[in-house]
């Protein structure tokens, strides 16, 4: 593996607290977040309108009100994926 931090540089928030995210050289990856979603600050994440709003900034995944996620946390937990971006349908097309 490469020793370069890894680099968000798309996302698209799915249903069910999923993510699609596009890593630099990594290709594209998919977490789950409900897991997390009863732990500290992403508590908030619950709301589905906050949820959404997800971003890339930074090199990583960005909420409103600060919330972020370290990069290479992000890589190790999510699963990687064998299909083109465009076949996803983001969040806000349902």
């Amino acid at each position: 593996m490469n020793n370069e931090i890894p680099h968000v540089i798309d996302v698209c928030a799915l249903e069910n607290w999923r993510l699609r995210v596009h890593f630099k050289l990594q290709g594209w990856r998919e977490l789950d977040m409900q897991p997390y979603l009863t732990f500290g600050v992403f508590q908030s994440l619950q709301d589905v309108a906050i949820f959404k709003y997800v971003k890339d900034a930074f090199g990583t995944l960005e909420w409103p009100g600060g919330i972020d996620l370290d990069p290479e946390w992000l890589l190790e937990h999510a699963t990687k994926l064998g299909l083109v971006a465009e076949t996803v349908m983001p969040y806000d097309a349902h």
